[in-house]
């Protein structure tokens, strides 16, 4: 969903911190991500620096371009709504889960 080599940018309710050999870093509330184009919209985001999982939760929805438009009607982005997203910057895959639209 994101690229890796990429800052992402999150606002939220609350934060979540984790500490080394702790749980992961969890947003709450109400929580937006955005990498230029590529937005996330979710209740809670998990975040597991080790692999780069992102594990969203709660009326998640996505919206992301297009990587290579073949035709002009190609560059509507795709958008996603669930109830839960896992994504794993290693495997470079998006696994939705319960109730995907």
């Amino acid at each position: 969903m994101f690229k890796s080599s990429e800052a992402v940018h999150f606002v939220s309710a609350s934060l979540d911190s984790a500490e080394s050999g702790r749980p992961p870093d969890v947003l709450r509330g109400d929580v937006r991500g955005w990498q230029g184009e590529r937005t996330l919209a979710a209740d809670e985001v998990e975040m597991i620096q080790e692999g780069e999982v992102l594990n969203a939760r709660g009326r998640v929805a996505t919206r992301m371009p297009r990587e290579r438009p073949r035709a002009r009607r190609d560059r509507t982005p795709t958008t996603s709504r669930s109830a839960r997203t896992g994504w794993t910057t290693a495997a470079a895959r998006t696994a939705r889960s319960t109730g995907a639209t």
